[in-house]
């Protein structure tokens, strides 16, 4: 296995870690502080990684190399992810702030600040148009990728909401929250490539409880 890893990222650092009579390749990406959060993109080139030194950080995942370092958050990163082309960064912080980056120059694309409490969860839909985030408000809301604009806030959580993501074709939201359950949202009036998306909600629901 080490040695199909190191043929195929030669240029990657030869660091090692030994478990017992196993080696096994690691690739160690820095931070200052604590790292809460890390995502691939699409087409597995690059890492991002969100920390408690308040910065979003963009890595080379073959060779470690940083390549980029978002800074504005005045918090703790909580969560990180690339859009489906790999362009842009959605992080959720401490500071309630959910920012959107250009994933090559760091520049600060739209900031969506409706949140009241810690962004805990953060997600692009398939096709890079929405953004869903889940906060200690106990809130979900879904917002315009591109303009910041606030389309949609699901309630029914009654706890902090930990992680969000969109279904594949961009119709519903799943969440989970520390009131231990699972809450589904299926909105209507298309996919997240429909112009006019959404157009209202289906249901929110919570599940396994």
């Amino acid at each position: 296995m080490y040695q199909m890893w190191k043929s195929q990222f030669s240029r990657g650092p030869s660091f090692k870690l030994t478990r017992g009579n196993r080696t096994v390749p690691l690739l160690t990406l820095q931070h200052p502080d604590s790292v809460m959060s890390v995502a691939f993109s699409s087409d597995g080139t690059r890492i991002v990684s969100g920390s408690r030194d308040r910065s979003v950080r963009v890595w080379d995942a073959s060779t470690g190399a940083e390549l980029t370092v978002l800074i504005g958050h005045t918090g703790s990163v909580f969560s990180v992810a690339f859009s489906c082309d790999g362009t842009r960064i959605v992080s959720g912080p401490f500071d309630q702030s959910v920012r959107v980056w250009d994933a090559s120059t760091g520049t600060e694309l739209t900031t969506l600040n409706d949140h009241t409490g810690c962004v805990y969860s953060v997600a692009f839909s398939s096709y890079g148009t929405h953004i869903v985030s889940g906060s200690s408000d106990q809130s979900v809301r879904v917002w315009d990728a591109s303009t910041g604009e606030e389309l949609m806030t699901l309630n029914g959580h009654t706890h902090y909401v930990q992680s969000v993501v969109f279904s594949s074709d961009g119709i519903r939201i799943v969440s989970s929250s520390r009131d231990q359950s699972a809450g589904v949202g299926c909105l209507d009036g298309g996919g997240a490539d429909d112009a006019e998306w959404p157009h209202s909600l289906c249901y929110f629901r919570r599940v396994f409880e």
